[in-house]
């Protein structure tokens, strides 16, 4: 699954899912790889994973593993 992600997000990075704007970051429903201020909700790492990183803000390739 492609994910729009705020920031750079690394192969297997622990995502975090936004659901409340905080400062710069407006745009809910983007991920990132930390819990910003508790801001963000995490995905279980057994859940999904990235495969394809970023390097910045930007479209992203996720592989879901849902129960």
């Amino acid at each position: 699954v492609w994910i729009e992600a705020e920031e750079a997000l690394g192969v297997n990075d622990q995502l975090y899912f936004r659901h409340t704007a905080n400062g710069a970051n407006t745009a809910l429903g983007r991920f990132r790889n930390d819990a910003d201020s508790n801001t963000c909700l995490p995905i279980p790492i057994n859940q999904a994973r990235v495969v394809r990183p970023c390097t910045g803000p930007g479209l992203c390739l996720i592989e879901l593993n849902l129960p």
